[in-house]
């Protein structure tokens, strides 16, 4: 939905502009930057929402997904202090020139500390979740003895 919103900016412009209710925030090019931004942001966080749902689906793919999700924050804001815009299309075909990405750090540094603060939960139990996911991949010492009591048992 914001995409299209996105697409069509031009054309209501154009037409709030004939009625003589112009919208100034649809040709400036600073808030136009900052909504293309919020497009492939919102782009990727679609893929997230839907990623865990279906059939067969289990809370340790919901747990990866979320942790690439978080990784692809960082990422992100990395290749936007260096000027970057790879990860962002949306931003690009509105950018003259790249070098202007670095505004556009300030919104990925919240949206990283925000996605950490409502995934925290996933955290407090990863060595389960990843225990469980691949059980060969995780040291046996970050697991509790009760956890490892019951997989030993079954593996008998």
């Amino acid at each position: 939905m914001l995409r299209q919103f996105f697409e069509l900016m031009g054309e209501m412009a154009f037409f709030t502009s004939s009625k003589g209710e112009p919208v100034p925030q649809l040709t400036s090019k600073e808030w136009v930057k900052d909504l293309a931004l919020l497009v492939d942001i919102g782009t990727y966080l679609n893929v997230l929402e839907i990623s865990p749902q279906g059939r067969a689906r289990v809370v340790t793919k919901m747990h990866d997904a979320v942790r690439s999700f978080l990784a692809s924050v960082c990422l992100w804001e990395t290749h936007l202090a260096r000027n970057n815009l790879a990860h962002f299309p949306t931003l690009r075909l509105v950018s003259e020139n790249e070098s202007n990405a670095v505004n556009s750090i300030p919104g990925i540094k919240e949206l990283r500390t925000e996605s950490q603060k409502r995934f925290s939960d996933f955290k407090l139990d990863e060595n389960e979740l990843i225990l469980f996911g691949s059980p060969f991949s995780i040291n046996s010492n970050n697991v509790s003895e009760e956890l490892l009591l019951n997989c030993s048992a079954t593996l008998y």
